[in-house]
């Protein structure tokens, strides 16, 4: 599955929150009202079912919590059928 992170979710996201994270804004457009917690290196869907992130993904959690410039970007992440 794609997610696209745009700027409007980077713009209306919170450092260092991990419901309300650009990475989790943009994963739940696509999911719907999942519950999407993101942590630097992962994510949990309605707290059971576990991924891990690309690293560009990582990459962009830390320079965005650490208050560094972002820009928006896409990633893929296998997701299961049944969350």
């Amino acid at each position: 599955m794609i997610f696209n992170v745009t700027q409007e979710d980077i713009d209306g996201a919170q450092r260092g929150h991990s419901m309300y994270c650009p990475v989790a804004i943009a994963m739940r457009r696509v999911l719907g009202p999942a519950a999407v917690l993101v942590g630097i290196a992962a994510c949990a869907l309605n707290n059971r079912v576990t991924r891990t992130f690309p690293y560009e993904v990582t990459e962009f959690i830390g320079k965005y919590d650490a208050g560094k410039p972002v820009e928006p970007f896409s990633f893929e992440l296998t997701i299961p059928t049944e969350t």
